[in-house]
C-alpha cells in the first residue's frame, strides 16, 4: 500500500506534474485551496506528509507581495493538529524564511521539489520515525 501525501495546490498542471513525479511511490491526495486543505486535515493521521503551495488563490493582476499566501496559514493548521507530520512548502517564489518560521520542515522551489522532492520526503519521514 502506498503512503499518502496531502498536496494543496491551486493549479491543476502543478498537480499533474506532482502526480507524475510522485505517483509511483505515493498516493497524492490533491486539494485545491485553503478550505479543502484544512478540511483534509481533520484526518491528518492518514498522511505521511503535507506539501503546500504558498499562493493558493493566485491572482495574476497582483504582485507577488499582494498574494494571499494561504499556504503559510495551512502550516499552522497542520501543526495545531499534528506537530510531527513532515511539511514541505513548494512555491515558485522565495518564501523560505516565512515557511520555516511558520513551522514547515522544508521549503523548496517547485522545480526543485519535482526533481528532488521524493528523496526529501523519504528523508523527513525517516527522521520522524
Amino acid at each position: 500500500m502506498k503512503l499518502k501525501l496531502l498536496y494543496v495546490e491551486d493549479f491543476k498542471k502543478c498537480f499533474e506534474i506532482t502526480q507524475e513525479v510522485f505517483g509511483k511511490e505515493y498516493s497524492v491526495d490533491w486539494r485545491k485551496n485553503f478550505i479543502e486543505g484544512a478540511m483534509a486535515m481533520n484526518n491528518l493521521e492518514q498522511y505521511c506528509a503535507g506539501v503546500f503551495d504558498i499562493n493558493l488563490e493566485y491572482n495574476p493582476d497582483k504582485s507577488d507581495y499582494e498574494q494571499t499566501k494561504e499556504g503559510l496559514d495551512l502550516i499552522e493548521v497542520a501543526r495545531d493538529r499534528d506537530s510531527s507530520i513532515p511539511i514541505i512548502c513548494a512555491s515558485k517564489d522565495n518564501y523560505r524564511d516565512e515557511a520555516l518560521e511558520r513551522g514547515a520542515d522544508l521549503f523548496m522551489f517547485k522545480k526543485e521539489f519535482w526533481s528532488r522532492g521524493p528523496e526529501a520526503i523519504d528523508r523527513l519521514i525517516k527522521e520522524r520515525r
